[in-house]
C-alpha cells in the first residue's frame, strides 16, 4: 500500500502533508478558499447571500474528507 498523503507532525499536535499529493491538495484548496473569498459574490449570480459562507464550509469539508481518506497515522 502507498504512503498516506497526510500524517502526524513529528512534534506537537496536528497533521502535515507527507507527499507531493498532500502538498498539491493543500495548495489547491487554500488557493480555492482565497479565490472564493475574493471573487465569489452571490448577488452577481442571482444567489441568496447565505451561499457565500456555505461555499467556504463546503471547501473545508472537502479538505477534511480528503485528509480523512488519505491519512496515514504512523509517524
Amino acid at each position: 500500500m502507498s504512503a498516506g498523503w497526510f500524517g502526524p507532525k513529528a512534534q506537537g499536535y496536528g497533521i502535515r502533508p507527507c507527499t507531493w499529493q498532500g502538498w498539491l491538495v493543500t495548495v489547491l484548496l487554500v488557493g480555492g478558499a482565497m479565490l472564493d473569498a475574493r471573487f465569489f459574490h452571490p448577488e452577481r449570480f442571482g444567489l441568496p447571500a447565505w451561499t457565500h459562507p456555505v461555499s467556504a464550509i463546503v471547501l473545508g469539508l472537502v479538505w477534511m474528507a480528503i485528509i480523512g481518506l488519505t491519512y496515514d497515522g504512523e509517524p
